[in-house]
């Protein structure tokens, strides 16, 4: 299981990063998150604690050192980078995670250089899922998902739904 080096004091985030240089442009320091008012980054916090809980959840992760905030809107979908401590050797050092209302996943950066390119990564992803959805089939080859495989899986298919603020909105489909 992957150990927490990073510590939440006063509703921030606080690490001790290495300094190392990051492969991917487009973040910021988890520290330096905020959203566009106080409830919205007070939800990019709790999804960036979801989404290190999510990586600490994973044998192959020794431990979480450096985290960074791309891109999202509280509560419904935000993009992260972690540079982690493998435990293995074949496990990469810097993984995107996508913490979102669907489920959420970690995608490796070599293709991915920017948030908006792995929501991107993502929504691809789940998309292959959902057309197996359909089917009622799954496969070890596309990204897991957290819930069964079937058809009824509506928000998946990107039909309207209510929102937690009331207003209508799409939720992740692919453009």
């Amino acid at each position: 299981m992957c150990s927490d080096t990073l510590e939440l004091r006063d509703g921030q985030f606080r690490m001790d990063p290495t300094n190392t240089e990051i492969p991917v442009k487009g973040v910021v320091p988890l520290d330096q998150m905020t959203g566009r008012d106080a409830e919205d980054t007070q939800l990019l916090l709790e999804m960036a604690f979801d989404a290190q809980t999510y990586l600490r959840s994973f044998r192959w992760c020794s431990s979480i050192r450096e985290a960074y905030f791309g891109d999202g809107y509280g509560g419904v979908a935000a993009v992260f980078l972690f540079r982690i401590e493998p435990a293995r050797a074949d496990v990469d050092e810097w993984l995107w995670v996508i913490s979102c209302n669907v489920s959420p996943a970690y995608l490796v950066t070599d293709a991915r250089k920017t948030p908006s390119q792995a929501l991107e990564g993502y929504i691809e992803e789940v998309s292959k899922w959902v057309a197996l959805a359909k089917e009622e089939r799954s496969s070890k080859d596309v990204i897991p998902v957290y819930m069964p495989p079937t058809p009824e899986k509506r928000c998946l298919r990107g039909e309207q739904t209510q929102s937690p603020a009331g207003s209508d909105r799409t939720r992740i489909s692919r453009s």
